[in-house]
């Protein structure tokens, strides 16, 4: 069968014809992209700026607040570990107590040699561990009595030392790094009586009246 050349341009005109009407008939696609001019880009670029300082002081403020809830939270279980240490210790510190007491009350006599060295290596072993653990005793004879470190219980009026001289240590204190953990009892000096105070002082042996506001502190 014989193609005829005239046919085919005329089936190439009509399809080229249909394709100009639909052109037409969608202005969208001949429609050309506004132009902008260069303040109107500049215009966009500073409000585009605007925008990514806006989210990066956004993220700034939200990773600071991240930071100091993660800091809250450690300081939080430092001090419930450090309050779980304090009660743990505090319940030993009377054990440490009672062996220093029977250290210094066994007779040191030949016969009880081994049972004294034992003793020693057990009151050593606890104050190491004790002070691994950040535990440290105070510090207290021969000076000024601190109310923040030290509790008087007993005063004894001497001449020998300044008034408020801590003179003896009845109970050793502690310090858990650096903070008290347990006061010292100690006794003090206080200056003493002229002899017209001690005639209106009371009698010896007379029980002082009851002051539940205040501690009673005996004298020596």
């Amino acid at each position: 069968m014989t193609h005829n050349p005239h046919n085919q341009d005329e089936v190439t005109k009509s399809k080229e014809a249909k394709s100009e009407e639909i052109e037409a008939a969608n202005p969208r696609k001949k429609a050309k992209k506004p132009t902008l001019t260069k303040k109107q880009l500049e215009k966009a670029l500073d409000e585009a700026q605007a925008e990514v300082e806006k989210h990066k002081t956004q993220l700034a403020y939200v990773q600071a607040d991240h930071e100091n809830y993660v800091k809250s939270m450690e300081k939080h279980k430092t001090q419930l570990r450090l309050q779980a240490n304090r009660d743990l210790i505090l319940s030993l510190l009377p054990i440490l107590d009672d062996l220093e007491r029977a250290q210094i009350m066994v007779p040191q006599i030949e016969m009880n040699a081994p049972f004294i060295e034992g003793l020693s290596m057990l009151v050593d072993n606890l104050k190491t561990t004790l002070q691994n653990a950040g535990v440290k005793a105070i510090s207290c004879e021969g000076q000024a009595f601190d109310p923040l470190r030290h509790e008087a219980v007993v005063r004894k009026e001497t001449s020998e030392v300044p008034p408020n001289t801590v003179i003896e240590e009845l109970r050793k204190g502690y310090l858990l790094k650096g903070a008290l953990l347990r006061p010292s009892t100690v006794k003090i000096a206080i200056a003493p009586k002229s002899p017209e105070a001690a005639k209106t002082s009371p009698v010896k042996g007379e029980k002082p009246k009851k002051n539940s506001s205040k501690k009673m502190i005996v004298t020596d």
